[in-house]
């Protein structure tokens, strides 16, 4: 794990990059949620007020709950290697480099700089898997698990940068915060969320119309498909461990789409017994997807890293392939051989 930054002196530093450079390109993890999404916005239009040429993008178009964000339109899903050349990068919500466009990735070299803001577990260097020196790159890493959203991140930057905190940027923002503290409700969320949260509000975000697009917003086809996806569940463990899957079959037989499973996973949490939640999603037959939740001390990112994934104690994923139904039975057979899953059937 990243050993842990000194906030002042990063936050000066990237302040300086802000300050001097031009020519950004703000990118972020594929599949963007809306923590990935609101940092982005907000950077985005931040950087455009000052005066800063900037591009968004993400390989993945954003799902349709978020295109209430402002600036959403102006994500960028295509784009050219030319136009990449001498761009300063800025990677948000990820520090993966598996989860970046390949079209990042593949043309690193291109870029004049890259800053990385996040706050998920800091497990393998970002560059460790590139084929250019990093010192080429000239790289600023604020990687802070502590914090509960990149939203966080961004905020701090945009006070310290002494830019104004728009109604624009407060949505999006806000909407980056209270997704990823679940609405207020996941342990990560702490006091300066809340104090945080009520500055957004004062300067134009409307947390009732923010909390209906993501949390209230659902179609017929998604209550459909979760109908399938819950039959499928399975307790472990003394009811400790619940697991459950979604099938390219399902899908096609509600004409639902991935987008619309995006907190699924919320339904094995919310059992009162469960203390870590599993949601295997097949979206195409051998590509898998895996979430992973807990509410007491397993460590849910140290169990996703068995697999190549990461993410944060209490949340995280990754991506494999091959049989689903083989990986649900090895995810299972790990998981109950240890501790505290192994006393009990």
């Amino acid at each position: 794990m990243k050993e842990q930054i000194n906030d002042d002196e990063t936050l000066e530093l990237i302040s300086e990059r802000f300050n001097s450079q031009d020519n950004f390109l703000i990118t972020c993890h594929v599949k963007p949620d809306g923590d990935a999404i609101g940092s982005m916005l907000s950077l985005y239009i931040a950087l455009k007020n000052s005066g800063r040429q900037v591009i968004a993008y993400n390989e993945d178009p954003i799902s349709q709950k978020y295109y209430f964000m402002p600036g959403s339109a102006e994500i960028l899903n295509k784009i050219s290697e030319d136009s990449l050349k001498d761009k300063n990068l800025i990677i948000l919500d990820c520090n993966d480099v598996k989860r970046v466009s390949k079209t990042i990735i593949n043309n690193i070299s291109l870029f004049n700089s890259i800053t990385i803001l996040d706050h998920h577990e800091y497990y393998v260097s970002f560059f460790e898997h590139l084929s250019i020196k990093k010192n080429l790159l000239k790289p600023i890493e604020y990687i802070h698990p502590n914090i509960c959203s990149t939203g966080t991140i961004i905020y701090k930057i945009i006070k310290k940068m002494n830019w104004p905190i728009t109604p624009q940027i407060a949505i999006n923002l806000y909407t980056a915060i209270c997704f990823d503290t679940g609405g207020f409700r996941y342990s990560n969320t702490s006091s300066s969320a809340f104090k945080i949260a009520s500055e957004l509000v004062d300067a134009g975000a409307n947390p009732y119309i923010i909390a209906n697009h993501l949390f209230y917003s659902h179609s017929e086809k998604r209550q459909h498909l979760l109908s399938l996806v819950l039959r499928t569940l399975e307790l472990k463990s003394g009811s400790r461990v619940g697991i459950m899957h979604l099938s390219p079959d399902m899908l096609k037989a509600t004409g639902a789409t991935e987008e619309d499973t995006g907190d699924f996973i919320s339904y094995v949490r919310s059992i009162e017994s469960v203390e870590v939640s599993v949601f295997i999603k097949e979206i195409h037959p051998n590509q898998i997807f895996v979430s992973l939740r807990s509410r007491f001390d397993f460590d849910v990112a140290e169990f996703a890293k068995l697999f190549g994934g990461g993410g944060h104690k209490k949340a995280a994923g990754f991506s494999s392939t091959g049989s689903a139904v083989k990986l649900r039975e090895e995810i299972i057979k790990k998981i109950l051989n240890m501790e505290p899953f192994n006393d009990a059937g």
